[in-house]
């Protein structure tokens, strides 16, 4: 039998430790109630031999991971959800303030248009303070674009949304599928 974890928080902690392989004892949002629940739980589940694991996500906490995804791929209402942010070039109804202004083709291949594109973030976020804190506000979020591929980026850079995530969180943009 897999090893039991607790968790309080959100939907995807949960889906991660089933991955895992763990069996998952879920108690909602981190509130006090929920929260007195799940760890009287923790408390009397534990005997030699378990391996319980307590996971928390909520305030204090940065839980959700970054991640990108294709428009075609959001859930319905994503567009009222605070954790899904639309970063593609304005049209279709959608604005960004988070758009890549180069396109491939009039402004170079697509490389060239990743290499521009990381080149502005970078000087934006350097001249503009607020700017920048919107960037980092990206951390957790997921980044809505046209340009994922279906079978994800297998570490390779295709996307400026890659480079957002990567300005948002410190890391490689590749690392981003």
């Amino acid at each position: 039998m897999p090893d039991k974890a607790i968790v309080i928080g959100d939907e995807a902690t949960v889906a991660f430790y089933r991955t895992l392989g763990f069996e998952v004892a879920f108690y909602g949002s981190p509130d006090k109630e929920n929260l007195a629940k799940a760890m009287g739980e923790f408390a009397k589940g534990t005997k030699e031999g378990d391996h319980p694991v307590f996971a928390y996500s909520g305030p204090g906490c940065q839980s959700k991971a970054t991640r990108v995804v294709h428009i075609r791929e959001v859930p319905p209402g994503w567009k009222t959800n605070p954790d899904y942010v639309y970063v593609g070039r304005p049209g279709k109804g959608l604005t960004s303030e988070f758009g890549n202004p180069f396109a491939i083709g009039p402004d170079g291949d697509r490389d060239e248009v990743l290499m521009r594109f990381g080149e502005c973030i970078d000087r934006r976020m350097a001249e503009d303070p607020a700017f920048a804190a919107k960037v980092k506000g990206l951390e957790g979020k997921s980044l809505v674009c046209f340009c994922r591929p279906k079978e994800g980026f297998q570490g390779r850079l295709l996307c400026h949304a890659q480079i957002l995530a990567g300005k948002a969180t410190g890391l490689p943009p590749e690392s981003f599928d």
